[in-house]
């Protein structure tokens, strides 16, 4: 008990010295630490938008496919997916497009440009129900991969003059997949 009371006592020197030195009182002091609070939660709020969208948002891939195969083998499996664009309705002349687009390779992809230049296989979104079918997929190698890929996202929005705006998400995901040597 007596060293909480200390440390307290310590800090409270420490405080009224700092105060001293700035030259400010209580108030003044509590009005400044106010204001740097608020600034530095204003630059959180800026640094949690990713890509235009906030974290906050709904946004979910899961890829269920198989994380070991033999060599040879096509897999198969599918994505579920979903985005605040589920929540859109669509009137008549509206559409929806959800594309993934796949590549092999030993890593992650780091940047969606570098995914962009080697995409090899492409699935889209059948009947609106948030599932991405992969069928057929043959990958090369022995030892661990990855399938990086990206999802593409647009909504053709029609306008009130006929033309159409297109929104417009992209996100990325690697799956890892380790690739065996047949058995004999």
């Amino acid at each position: 008990m007596k060293e909480i009371l200390l440390i307290k006592a310590n800090w409270r020197k420490l405080l009224k010295n700092t105060m001293k030195v700035l030259k400010i009182n209580k108030y003044k002091f509590l009005v400044f630490t106010g204001i740097f609070f608020l600034i530095s939660c204003s630059f959180l709020n800026k640094e949690d938008k990713v890509s235009g969208v906030k974290k906050e948002q709904k946004i979910k891939i899961f890829v269920e496919l198989p994380d070991t195969i033999s060599f040879g083998h096509r897999i198969n499996g599918m994505i579920t997916y979903n985005s605040e664009f589920d929540s859109i309705e669509l009137g008549k002349n509206e559409k929806r497009y959800v594309t993934a687009f796949f590549t092999q390779s030993n890593s992650k992809l780091k940047t969606l440009e570098e995914l962009k230049n080697k995409v090899k296989d492409t699935f889209v979104m059948i009947n609106s129900k948030n599932v991405i079918p992969i069928y057929d997929i043959k990958l090369k190698g022995i030892g661990p991969s990855f399938l990086n890929g990206y999802i593409l996202d647009e909504v053709f929005l029609e306008q009130k003059d006929g033309s159409f705006k297109i929104s417009s998400i992209e996100y990325t995901f690697a799956h890892p997949v380790f690739i065996k040597k047949m058995s004999e």
